[in-house]
């Protein structure tokens, strides 16, 4: 019996290890038999082109990140990566891989006499290949026409440097409210909500009191980055609302402080 591979790849968090659990239950009730490891090194995260925790892979495909699925949706996950794995490694015992031209189009069909007889009537035909030629070159050019135009009207979008994989399990960003909310203070909190999962760390959204007030010096809508033991350390990212109309700023505001602060 094929040993089937899942493995966890997360820093250690309380979704990471709800994820294993999950794993774990999903993994009961299906045919086979599971190995599930658990890698939380940051060069191995990295290396598995894996840039937001915690994220699953079957046998060496990942087929989710950044997120916890259910138990009864993580079940269908595997199942679903096991079937499109046996579809592409699996070939019909009728069926030929590859074609009579060479080509290697795997069209061939061994149950079909007649359409190989038929296939070798018009390849014997005068002039029948000369013509497929010059149409198929002819669908070729209008296909590379058809390519340039599409990146001469296509927006060129900038390539974005992935962040970095945080290893301190105890960090998070808190995002203190009082009083009534506006558009700007929701979208703001969104965004660092998006930093926090793709650098694998804790979010809160908390409605603030006074000894909060006092503490961390807030004046209004605030986001806190809290680190080391017990969240003794902390540091308030000011630049927020300044950065409050430009969400790539923003976020890469909020990612450099992340960086400039937590222990890795």
């Amino acid at each position: 019996m094929k040993t089937i591979h899942i493995t966890i790849y997360g820093p250690g968090c309380t979704r990471c290890t709800t994820l294993v659990r999950h794993a774990e239950e999903a993994v009961r009730t299906l045919p086979g038999r599971f190995v599930i490891e658990k890698i939380s090194n940051p060069l191995e995260i990295a290396k598995a082109g894996i840039f937001n925790t915690p994220a699953i892979a079957v046998n060496g495909t990942v087929v989710r990140q950044g997120k916890v699925p259910s138990v009864e949706q993580l079940r269908e996950l595997i199942q679903d990566s096991l079937d499109i794995e046996s579809a592409t490694t699996v070939t019909p015992k009728n069926e030929v891989t590859t074609c009579s031209c060479g080509c290697g189009c795997q069209r061939a069909d061994s149950n079909s006499k007649s359409s190989t007889n038929q296939e070798s009537k018009t390849e014997s035909t005068p002039g029948k290949g000369l013509k497929t030629a010059l149409l198929l070159i002819g669908f070729g050019a209008l296909a590379v026409a058809a390519l340039k135009q599409i990146q001469q009207e296509a927006p060129v979008e900038p390539v974005s440097t992935p962040a970095p994989i945080v290893a301190d399990n105890s960090a998070e960003l808190v995002y203190f409210t009082f009083g009534k909310r506006c558009p700007t203070c929701r979208r703001m909190e969104q965004w660092a909500k998006d930093v926090a999962i793709e650098m694998g760390i804790a979010f809160v959204q908390k409605e603030a009191d006074a000894d909060q007030v006092k503490l961390y010096g807030l004046t209004t809508k605030s986001l806190i980055l809290r680190y080391g033991q017990n969240g003794k350390k902390w540091e308030k990212l000011s630049r927020i609302w300044e950065l409050n109309r430009d969400e790539t700023a923003y976020k890469q505001y909020v990612r450099e402080q992340i960086n400039a602060y937590i222990t890795r």
